[in-house]
């Protein structure tokens, strides 16, 4: 039934034409077509694309039946973290009494919370249950019990990437009676900093082993740039359930070519605090494309900074050089510039020095030093 739906209509294409007719004496109707001429012929105004109703579809129509419906309706769940709700407002609204007004607050998520208090019928379902028993109403913003017909709840999908929130929609799909935030992390009595460990508490989230597993696997055979790709991959889309503990166990191989990159920048004996931090400043700069930091995995912060290392390799070879060797290259080759060269040189090389913008355009057949002179 949707795919009919959202298909669209069916469609025709008609193409609209107009003749004169040169008929013969006989008027023979074969060269009445055969002596046809086009009038006005114009191809865009000529095709017309127009919807196509069939018999039975027109028939419905007249009749003024109903031409679609949906059931169940479908309720919308909001999952965010404390005071982190959308509100909605006018331009010309003031966005302080907006932000402050009590009923701007309130979203199916909260009043889930105080519908747990009053109604102890609640406290039996889950919030993507909760539209199957209770009724949202947006103009007072409250749950009421459902009184006739049924309702399917929709909680707003999550990215894994996003973190905490994650793991509170999945703490949502199991946990019921909670009356707030507080009491969404407590696990047996526990209360646990994040939601997500409250989920690993819960046993709704597995353990590392399918990420220790991925990592042993090509420890072998992987260079360490190759390792840090891995791993900030598996941290934005994986979600591991102990980041640091990952890091501790695989740092020595993240970091296994940093040694000699150290080196090759003047510091001859690196310690392992330094191997480690230009580690870190690489994973944080890998994070920060996805839009997260070190500290949003738990991970330790580069305790020694890099920035001056950090440059552009290709950059640091070009600068590479002797310029005395450069300079008696470069006065051997002025020596060798034929007149056409050498005034194109010279015109450089005033425009420079008297500090004048200009476009200087060199033109010449092959052969002829444009190369040449220009390097």
């Amino acid at each position: 039934m949707y795919k009919y739906v959202y298909k669209g209509p069916d469609r025709d294409t008609a193409i609209v034409e107009r003749w004169v007719d040169t008929p013969s004496q006989e008027n023979n109707p074969q060269e009445v077509i055969a002596n046809a001429k086009w009038q006005n012929r114009d191809e865009i105004k000529a095709y017309l694309e127009g919807r196509y109703v069939f018999a039975s579809e027109a028939s419905w129509r007249l009749f003024s039946f109903r031409m679609h419906d949906g059931t169940p309706s479908i309720t919308r769940l909001v999952v965010h973290e404390p005071g982190m709700h959308t509100v909605v407002y006018n331009d010309n609204a003031n966005i302080f009494e907006t932000i402050n007004n009590e009923q701007n607050q309130k979203t199916t998520f909260t009043e889930y919370f105080q519908a747990n208090i009053d109604y102890p019928l609640a406290r039996v379902v889950t919030y993507m249950d909760f539209p199957s028993v209770f009724t949202w109403t947006n103009g007072t913003k409250k749950w009421t019990i459902r009184q006739r017909g049924c309702c399917v709840g929709h909680l707003y999908f999550v990215s894994p990437s996003v973190g905490e929130r994650y793991f509170l929609r999945t703490l949502l799909t199991k946990v019921k009676g909670v009356v707030s935030f507080e009491a969404l992390r407590t696990i047996n009595g526990v209360v646990h900093d994040t939601f997500k460990l409250a989920c690993i508490a819960l046993g709704l989230y597995d353990s590392d082993d399918e990420w220790n597993a991925c990592l042993e696997e090509v420890i072998g055979m992987q260079t360490g740039a190759q390792l840090r790709s891995l791993f900030v991959t598996i941290l934005a889309f994986g979600v591991p359930g102990e980041p640091r503990m990952l890091w501790e166990n695989y740092k020595e191989h993240i970091c296994d070519d940093y040694k000699v990159a150290l080196q090759r920048r003047g510091i001859i004996e690196p310690s392992i605090e330094q191997i480690e931090s230009w580690a870190l400043h690489s994973l944080q700069d890998a994070l920060a494309k996805f839009s997260k930091t070190l500290e949003d995995f738990g991970l330790p912060t580069p305790s020694v900074a890099f920035d001056q290392l950090e440059t552009n390799h290709l950059l640091e070879m070009e600068r590479d050089y002797n310029e005395e060797v450069l300079q008696a290259e470069v006065a051997m080759a002025i020596e060798n510039l034929n007149d056409g060269q050498r005034a194109a040189y010279n015109g450089v090389i005033d425009a420079y020095a008297a500090h004048h913008t200009k476009v200087i355009f060199i033109d010449g057949p092959d052969g002829t030093g444009k190369t040449y002179i220009e390097n």
